[in-house]
């Protein structure tokens, strides 16, 4: 479907560049028309907030499979010490999204709904301890900032996932 083509398109492009690109710049690389892409994206803030969401996909994607496996604590302070591609495609992101003053209602709607399944997930896992849940939330969400505004903070991953599960769920 074209729609999927040209958000991978500039998804690609975000990652190559490192900043989001321009609609005329993903109409060229997409090798469709401004028209066509604007059809499906009418704004830069339109194309920014559908790969925000695409990116929300994804880790809902992960966590749904980390819920099924009792890993959900691990996936997500794995996720939120992104690396690579993802890093790069978020550090992108995170200043188009608040370009504007603010995160666009869909893309805040979307975060907040997903975030109380991430959370409620990891509270599952944790016996429901509803605030250990929230102190995994917070640990990761700091260090996906961290990681965003480019400070390197050094992690053995198990020994995190033990600390704040310790007491969990007693």
């Amino acid at each position: 479907m074209l729609y999927e083509h040209i958000l991978a398109t500039a998804r690609a492009l975000t990652i190559n560049l490192g900043t989001v690109p321009s609609l005329d710049t993903v109409a060229r690389a997409a090798v469709v028309s401004k028209g066509g892409l604007m059809h499906h994206f009418p704004t830069r803030s339109s194309l920014v907030e559908a790969l925000a969401i695409s990116a929300i996909d994804d880790v809902d994607s992960a966590m749904n499979e980390a819920a099924e496996t009792g890993t959900t604590v691990e996936t997500w302070l794995r996720l939120s010490t992104p690396i690579g591609d993802d890093l790069t495609l978020y550090s992108a992101m995170l200043p188009a999204l608040g370009a504007d003053g603010e995160i666009g209602e869909e893309v805040r709607e979307r975060l907040t709904e997903s975030g109380r399944c991430w959370q409620s997930a990891i509270a599952a896992e944790l016996g429901g301890d509803d605030d250990a849940a929230m102190i995994v939330r917070l640990v990761g969400d700091g260090l996906a900032m961290n990681a965003i505004a480019g400070v390197v903070i050094e992690i053995d991953l198990q020994q995190l996932v033990r600390r704040v599960t310790t007491g969990a769920g007693s």
